[in-house]
């Protein structure tokens, strides 16, 4: 009789042993999935050709904060895609913020952490979005797919470097202007007293010394120019109302008349010149008319001289 009581009595232990056992596992559970299993949810899908390491029981945030989890995976196709259907358990008493702006995006919690899918708050006054309804999704950057890029970027950055590891040593052996000026005190010293004189020319100036402290400070210049511009402006005035000799050679088109019908008789005067024999061709073109020319100068030359040396020769003068 006493090992039948002790029998069951161990036998009570066990099983309350094997039920605290069950409760704590089923808590370990569903905390470390972190699924609301005693909460109301709805499911909401979304498609995607690449999902990027999601999984299965990953978390939902609605701008930012938990309101679900991922329930399925499947491999599906959808308009000629082949892709992943993922289905989504979000608690029910945020499907009012989730509307037909709202889209989805999947993150990464830390740069290499889980993946996870968050969701935009969409606006009160639109419609939400129903049961099963697919939630449009925005590209997600991949670290994977970036790679490229960043090699790239990574190769540019060593030949930089390598560039500014030549420049530097160029720099250091005194090459360039850049060396001579670090590793020569010359350059320095000449930089230095240019800088002096620049420094007591810039002291000048301010102390209104030299023409061009005086043309600096001097208030005078500002008014010669003032009036300067004024009178231009007013000359330019009188030019455009054709006023003046200037106004009137720019603006008044009869010169311009003038010059091509004088131009056009010319033209017309060389081109009978240069048909027929007429007296202006021989005067032109006649060499012995040159000749003849010159013949006549001298001579006369001549005449004058002998005239002012022997004036009685050719002029006579009497009193009776």
């Amino acid at each position: 009789m006493d090992s039948k009581h002790v029998t069951w009595s161990g036998l009570k232990v066990g099983i309350v042993v094997l039920i605290g056992i069950f409760i704590f596992v089923f808590i370990i559970s569903i905390v470390g999935t972190e699924q609301n299993i005693f909460t109301s949810t709805y499911p909401l899908k979304v498609f995607l050709p690449n999902i990027q390491g999601l999984v299965n029981g990953a978390m939902v945030t609605l701008g930012g904060l938990k309101v679900g989890y991922v329930r399925d995976l499947r491999f599906t196709t959808k308009d000629g895609v082949n892709g992943v259907e993922i289905t989504m358990g979000v608690i029910a008493k945020y499907a009012s913020s989730i509307t037909t702006s709202s889209k989805g995006q999947i993150k990464t919690i830390g740069l290499l952490g889980d993946k996870y899918i968050d969701i935009s708050i969409g606006s009160q006054a639109e419609q939400a979005l129903a049961e099963n309804a697919f939630l449009p999704m925005t590209e997600a950057f991949d670290l994977e797919m970036a790679g490229p890029q960043f090699k790239a970027a990574l190769n540019d950055f060593t030949e930089l470097m390598g560039s500014a590891k030549r420049i530097a040593a160029s720099v250091e052996k005194g090459d360039g202007s850049v060396g001579r000026l670090i590793k020569h005190p010359t350059v320095a010293n000449e930089m230095e007293r240019f800088l002096h004189s620049l420094n007591g020319m810039v002291t000048a100036i301010e102390g209104k010394r030299g023409t061009l402290g005086k043309l600096v400070y001097d208030e005078s210049l500002s008014k010669n120019i003032t009036e300067l511009s004024s009178n231009l402006n007013s000359v330019t005035e009188q030019i455009k109302q054709g006023k003046g000799t200037m106004g009137k050679l720019i603006m008044d088109d009869r010169l311009y008349t003038n010059l091509s019908s004088f131009t056009a008789r010319a033209d017309s005067l060389m081109t009978k010149a240069a048909s027929d024999s007429s007296t202006i061709t021989k005067l032109v073109d006649d060499g012995n008319f040159y000749n003849q020319l010159i013949g006549l100068m001298r001579d006369l030359n001549l005449l004058l001289v002998d005239l002012k040396e022997h004036p009685s020769r050719y002029v006579h003068v009497s009193v009776f």
